[in-house]
């Protein structure tokens, strides 16, 4: 699925020039009504405009777009019904603008009962793990074991969490590409093997952060011991590891965020080693960080106020316990923890199919051409 490099120039009726990344964006965004068919198209400024609608395959992308506008002015009855101003321009949106409406469509489509399903799944996992770690903190005694309990559960649960947030991609690609809802074996083999690339990218990833972070957080007091009374300069350098720490580890945690959320739009639409993935996802941070961060801040928004509603009773609940000690309270805050999961089934599910829309508005984005 990987796309090609070819540009496109693309001069709309208004007499507007575009630019296209590649085939594969333009065809996008004639499928999505964005392009007119009626639209002239050239690769460089030495040809001849030609007819959109004259090349094959981004005819049969016009079509497509016809079908479906067809559709939304007979309003599912048959009657049609008059062409507002906002379906005029929807072509225009191109952009932030643009993105506003792809989340209201990536909010529509999680609302399918197999990514709900996949992503309260991910909700139970989650809460469950945590419940699970208070268990395992109280319980065993023996660093040794705690610490392979730890290792062998944080494996399992990077790789099911993985195949989850894969299967909510893979869906979501198949019903962007496709213009329908995938069958089964277009799923599963997928999703399991996107899954665990997934799963081995999030290690290497999170693991090499983490790893450094551990390793700054203990250098200050390392220094501190081991520096000479007589000089100050020992000081000024724990106080500078402490500093880099700081700066590090608030840069790293939402890199560990951002990981999950772009990585697997890239391993699903792009097909590519887990090498490819994490460098295409290190080039989209560092050329687009800004438009990343608020297109993420978007859609958490736009997820989280889904979600709200459903933590309020559960917050009530929390409330609720009062001066509760011992097994009942112990029992208690895990089945409140259980619930908490799966309340925030509408935020996974909407952050995870929203990721799909930005991974591909910042893939195969127009750009406005000057000439």
């Amino acid at each position: 699925m990987a796309a090609t490099q070819d540009i496109w120039y693309v001069r709309l009726p208004s007499g507007r020039v575009i630019r296209s990344r590649n085939s594969v964006s333009l065809r996008y965004h004639v499928r999505r009504g964005r392009i007119p068919a009626t639209s002239q198209v050239r690769r460089s400024f030495d040809e001849d405009w030609v007819p959109l609608a004259a090349i094959q395959e981004f005819a049969e992308a016009a079509e497509v777009a016809a079908m479906r506008r067809r559709r939304l002015e007979n309003g599912g009855d048959g009657a049609p019904r008059r062409r507002s101003h906002v379906d005029y321009q929807e072509w225009r949106t191109l952009g932030v603008r643009g993105l506003v409406r792809e989340l209201a469509d990536a909010l529509d489509s999680s609302l399918h009962r197999a990514k709900l399903g996949a992503a309260c799944f991910l909700g139970i996992l989650g809460s469950v793990a945590l419940v699970l770690w208070r268990l395992l903190d109280a319980v065993l005694d023996d660093i040794v074991w705690r610490t392979a309990a730890v290792c062998l559960g944080a494996g399992l649960f990077v790789v099911a969490a993985s195949t989850g947030i894969s299967l909510i991609t893979q869906f979501t690609a198949v019903e962007l590409s496709r213009m329908r809802s995938p069958r089964r074996p277009e799923l599963w083999p997928g999703a399991l093997g996107h899954g665990l690339r997934l799963s081995v990218a999030l290690l290497l990833i999170v693991g090499s952060g983490a790893v450094l972070v551990w390793l700054l957080r203990h250098l200050p007091g390392w220094v501190e011991q081991h520096r000479l009374e007589e000089s100050a300069w020992w000081g000024y350098a724990a106080a500078a590891a402490l500093v880099v720490r700081l700066i590090l580890e608030v840069v790293f945690w939402p890199l560990v965020a951002l990981a999950p959320l772009l990585l697997s739009p890239i391993l699903v639409i792009q097909e590519c080693s887990v090498r490819r993935a994490i460098r295409e996802w290190w080039r989209l941070l560092r050329t687009q960080l800004g438009r990343i961060f608020l297109y993420e801040a978007l859609a958490t928004t736009l997820a989280a106020v889904f979600t709200v509603p459903l933590l309020i009773p559960i917050a009530l609940a929390w409330w609720s316990l009062g001066t509760m000690t011992g097994l009942q309270l112990e029992a208690s805050q895990a089945t409140l923890t259980v619930l908490t999961g799966i309340a925030m089934t509408p935020f996974l599910a909407t952050l995870l199919v929203a990721n799909v829309f930005i991974y591909l508005n910042l893939r195969y984005e127009f750009f406005h051409s000057a000439r």
